[in-house]
């Protein structure tokens, strides 16, 4: 395996100590999310509920999250609990999409 792709050797951490490799970094970063039609910070809010996502799975399957469940607001709850809700699902239907087109050129992050 190649040094460059080796994650053992390249953390993210370490690739970014490097100036350069932070540019070029942050040059791919950018060329995807536009090739996404999304901005870097929609795609950086993607990778964030992506991740977020994974650690609820895992949790759940250790049976450290232990029935939570989301009911949607009843009339008499307060208006701002309404909006957030139709502001978070509005979040995810973006990272869904933003997914969908991932999967469409062949990335899986």
């Amino acid at each position: 395996m190649s040094e460059v792709i080796n994650p053992e050797v390249y953390t993210v951490e370490r690739l970014l100590e490097d100036r350069e490799k932070r540019v070029l970094i942050s040059e791919i970063v950018l060329k995807l999310a536009s090739s996404l039609g999304v901005t870097v910070e929609e795609l950086l809010k993607y990778l964030e509920w992506k991740e977020n996502l994974e650690r609820l799975e895992k949790a759940e399957k250790e049976k450290a999250v232990g029935g939570l469940e989301v009911e949607e607001p009843t009339e008499d709850a307060p208006e701002d609990l309404s909006e957030l809700l139709i502001e978070v699902k509005e979040d995810v239907r973006k990272w869904l999409e933003i997914e969908r087109k991932l999967r469409a050129m062949g990335l899986e992050l």
